[in-house]
């Protein structure tokens, strides 16, 4: 085993030195655009190890990102580490071991500290390792990619027509680096300097992108010394682009990074060999940075008085301008303003184009428009001519102060009367009401009566309110002497019953055919609002094999929710539903969308448990269970599955002592285990799952969801239990 390494080890850095190698620069954000887990071309299986080292002396805490080829990847999958000081971290096979998928794209890799990224992306045959080929690839920074307006080239292109025949196949790609949409135009020139195609593709943020020649700029490549020029044409965001050459028998691969800027070069820098890290913004500027080109700009409020030079001004002086440039001013001068008349409008009489003017509210200028509601108060209107009593009125020409028109009854009014008749009758054969009464501290409608008719009576032959009673005190007011029943109305509360005594009810009723009580509410509020400080809220029971549920919630529409819970609920039979599921405000947009997750569903009572293991240097690891575990479950089953490399793994040991023994067949084996088992608790053995069930007799023939079989409405168990009901308002 031991010889084995030594060899893989060896035949992996006589790959490395054979190959082209990218150039190995640190950064804090930093790119491998191409790599990936899964099947290519002549049956080539892909792979992609990736290294890490931190050169601090301090930890580095890192962020890997999964670019995945062709879309844009504004959240992508991520994994977070912290590499300490002077380590290098290996991630073999990265992409599945990182993120747990397969496929192709680009790696980002940024730190809080520069660090230095390589990978190798290789093709590994059937046989094992020792005969794989591949490439080796060094991360670029971010601030290497190109912008808009920027070229590059890529060298290596070599591709012939048939592409069986050829003796290598030539990829090329891009990666977008800042999150913004790049269009990128790419050209295939010859050694001669002709022209051979053009393309344009545009990137979206963070895209990858990988094209082989033939497939989207040489139709029949005849390429054998071939440079592809790329220009970034339009939008906002950097792209690094890179080519591979492969060879067709044996897959082996070269890796052709592009040309990077000149300007990156030290010996192209000016100042004799100096440094700029970093250009800072100072007082009253924004802006600078630390890589790039950076902008200063005058900072908003950034231009302070002590920026200003006093220079030409006088004492008192003001900044003002002449309508050319700015200038030092006497205050207020600079006008040469003259009113030439002030004249007289809207109620006002009264002014003059000369000297000093007046202006009066002329006679009948303050109309109704010019007065605000309640401007005229009772200390603004004279009480001279009138006498006591009197008010004011129109007399059909003008207001003047008169008696007051008084009625034949006189106020306070007390009369007796003893008759078979109404004492008063009050008959209107127009539309307004028959009595009106108003009081201020009094009930406005006081009755008594000495035998068991109603005090007040009222009837409505039409199709009215027999009564309609409102009031800022007490709307209808009912009283009793013992432990019996008695009402209130308020203008907040239609009814609001009050009882007292031990064993009595606030309210009682008793329906004889339909609904006991029918509540409806045609305005926004709730149909029913119940509170209980001490006791259950609501308390529902029903008797007899003909109810059909002790409580029966219902909405118009199955969109619409027929019952929210906020807390615990508590059933002591079993709940049934066509479909059981979560649901959760969105992780990525919760302010917007809901995340709906259904649960697994079984014909038996089952308990699932899972988990991951690695197994030890001689492929042991034991997974221990709750100590409930036994007393819970029974007829157990299980599932393993190995993680990141091809191996075998077995159950070396079933579950004893709530635990059970994971064999490999090799060391250090990452496995996914699942277990499954049958409760057989008390409950459950009381309360079997009965999976097969015949209809009781009264909805036998009928349906759950009868639109779903191509069945009318009449065809559902809710209208055949509803059905001779009286589901319609009382009104």
């Amino acid at each position: 085993m031991r010889q084995k390494w030594i060899t893989l080890v060896l035949g992996v850095l006589a790959l490395v030195a054979a190959a082209p190698l990218w150039a190995s620069f640190a950064g804090t954000d930093v790119f491998l655009p191409s790599v990936g887990r899964g099947s290519g071309k002549k049956s080539s299986q892909w792979y992609t190890t990736m290294w890490v080292y931190n050169p601090n002396s301090s930890s580095t805490n890192i962020t890997v990102y999964f670019l995945q080829r062709d879309q844009p990847n504004p959240h992508p999958l991520s994994y977070n580490d912290t590499i300490p000081a002077g380590d290098t971290r290996k991630y073999e096979n990265a992409v599945y071991t990182l993120f747990g998928v397969e496929g192709f794209g680009a790696l980002r890799v940024t730190a809080n500290q520069r660090v230095v990224v390589n990978a190798r992306i290789f093709s590994q045959p059937p046989e094992g390792e020792e005969s794989s080929v591949g490439q080796f690839m060094g991360a670029a920074p971010a601030s290497f990619a190109i912008g808009n307006g920027e070229k590059t080239h890529i060298l290596g292109v070599y591709q012939t027509s048939p592409e069986d025949d050829s003796m290598y196949r030539y990829n090329y790609g891009f990666v977008e680096t800042t999150g913004q949409a790049a269009t990128v135009m790419v050209r295939a020139i010859d050694e001669n300097g002709s022209v051979l195609a053009t393309d344009s593709v545009t990137l979206g943020g963070f895209e990858a992108r990988q094209y082989n020649l033939k497939d989207r700029l040489i139709g029949s490549p005849d390429a054998h010394n071939v440079r592809l020029e790329v220009w970034v044409t339009a939008g906002s965001g950097r792209v690094i682009a890179f080519g591979t050459g492969l060879a067709n028998q044996s897959n082996d691969s070269s890796v052709f990074e592009m040309q990077f800027a000149d300007a990156l070069l030290a010996e192209n820098s000016s100042g004799g060999g100096g440094d700029i890290t970093a250009v800072n913004a100072g007082a009253g500027l924004a802006g600078g940075g630390t890589s790039g080109d950076v902008t200063l700009s005058i900072a908003d409020a950034g231009v302070t008085k002590a920026k200003l030079a006093a220079s030409g001004g006088a004492s008192g002086q003001v900044l003002g301008t002449d309508g050319n440039g700015l200038l030092w001013q006497d205050a207020g001068s600079g006008g040469d303003g003259d009113i030439t008349a002030v004249n007289a409008s809207g109620g006002l009489t009264g002014g003059g184009a000369s000297g000093d003017v007046t202006l009066s509210i002329a006679d009948g200028g303050v109309t109704t428009a010019k007065l605000a509601n309640a401007a005229v108060t009772t200390s603004k209107i004279s009480g001279s001519g009138a006498s006591s009593g009197q008010v004011l009125k129109y007399n059909g020409s003008s207001v003047a102060w008169a008696s007051d028109n008084v009625g034949s009854l006189t106020l306070p009014y007390s009369g007796t009367t003893s008759s078979s008749d109404f004492a008063l009758a009050v008959t209107n054969n127009g539309s307004g009401g028959g009595i009106s009464s108003q009081t201020t501290a009094y009930p406005a409608i006081w009755g008594t009566v000495s035998d068991s008719f109603a005090a007040i009576y009222g009837l409505n032959t039409s199709s009215g309110c027999a009564a309609l009673v409102a009031g800022n005190a007490i709307g209808v007011s009912g009283a009793c002497t013992g432990e019996t029943y008695g009402f209130l109305g308020t203008p907040s509360r239609g009814v609001e019953a009050h009882a007292s005594g031990s064993g009595s009810y606030a309210g009682y009723f008793m329906g004889g055919g339909n609904d006991a009580v029918y509540v409806e509410n045609f305005l926004s509020g709730r149909g029913m609002h119940v509170v209980s400080s001490t006791d259950t809220g609501l308390w529902i029971q029903t008797s007899g094999s003909s109810a059909y549920a002790a409580l029966d919630a219902r909405r118009s529409s199955d969109s619409l929710l027929a019952g929210f819970f906020k807390g615990k609920v508590v059933a002591t039979g079993t709940i049934s539903v066509p479909v059981s599921q979560s649901t959760i405000d969105h992780p990525q947009d919760p302010a917007n969308k809901y995340l709906h997750h259904a649960s697994v569903e079984s014909s038996e009572l089952k308990n699932f448990y899972d988990g991951v293991v690695v197994t030890d240097d001689d492929g042991y690891a034991t997974v221990s269970l709750p100590d409930w575990f036994a007393a819970l479950n029974e007829d157990v089953r299980y599932q393993l599955t190995v993680i990141g490399r091809f191996a075998q793994a077995i159950v070396e040991q079933e579950i004893k002592g709530n635990r059970f023994v994971i064999r490999t067949n090799m060391g250090r084996v990452k496995v996914s285990w699942q277990v499954t088992g049958i409760r057989h608790d008390p409950w459950a053995q009381a309360h079997p799952l009965i999976t097969e069930e015949p209809k009781p007799s009264q909805v036998r023939g009928t349906y759950l969801h009868p639109d779903l079989y191509g069945q009318p409405a009449e065809a559902s168990e809710i209208w055949k239990l509803d059905h001779g009901r009286d589901q319609e308002s009382p009104n």
